[in-house]
């Protein structure tokens, strides 16, 4: 971990930098910059509005989350992604299966720095989404009550990778917002509600439980 002032400057740099690299060329995190250290397990399942351009997406997702490091994470996610549309056109459901992580990589006086990604890519619907769309995050977090209450932020993208014009589940062109969010501990339960602000707009909410 970083300790020194210097430490955190060249971490969050190397941070931003990533970040870029990886959005060059939206989506939601619904996690804080903590870890949960190695073998701890939880799983998540969450609820979200994709809102952009008038159009509106709506996803129900799964994660699994365990840590193989005491720095990082590795995430198994599953989601359904159906088109709400107010056109009396059809309604769409798509699958989609991802894998990804969150390390943990710097604190600095009760503020924690993590990079976040997860690659997905569809099961159903192929030939209306990229062929593959990276969700990477810079995400900001602090502990405001000890065991109860964690305030996070930072910077998130939604990159579509193959065929990005065939976009209708997912961007033609990569979004860049920023999330806001707060995560609620009740025991081994847990409530994330968050918001994203940018062209590509979100809401969500999300109920995870230790399985240990």
């Amino acid at each position: 971990m970083c300790s020194t002032t210097a430490d955190l400057k060249r971490a969050a740099l190397v941070a931003v930098s990533l970040a870029l690299w990886c959005s060059v060329g939206e989506g939601q995190v619904l996690t804080t910059a903590e870890t949960l250290g190695r073998g701890n397990q939880a799983v998540l399942l969450s609820e979200n509005r994709i809102f952009v351009d008038g159009a509106r997406l709506h996803l129900v997702v799964g994660q699994y989350v365990r840590g193989v490091s005491d720095r990082v994470d590795l995430y198994l996610v599953g989601g359904l992604t159906r088109t709400d549309d107010e056109t009396e056109s059809d309604v769409l459901n798509q699958s989609w299966l991802g894998l990804g992580g969150n390390w943990s990589i710097a604190e600095f006086r009760q503020f924690r720095v993590s990079l976040f990604g997860v690659l997905s890519a569809p099961l159903t619907r192929r030939e209306q989404a990229s062929e593959v769309l990276a969700n990477p995050a810079l995400i900001v977090s602090r502990t405001v009550v000890k065991d109860r209450l964690t305030l996070y932020g930072g910077v998130n993208a939604l990159v579509p990778i193959g065929h990005r014009e065939r976009g209708w589940f997912t961007p033609t062109r990569t979004e860049v917002n920023v999330p806001a969010g707060a995560f609620i501990l009740l025991g081994k339960w847990g409530l994330f509600v968050e918001g994203d602000i940018g062209h590509l707009k979100a809401v969500g909410v999300g109920l995870s439980r230790s399985l240990q």
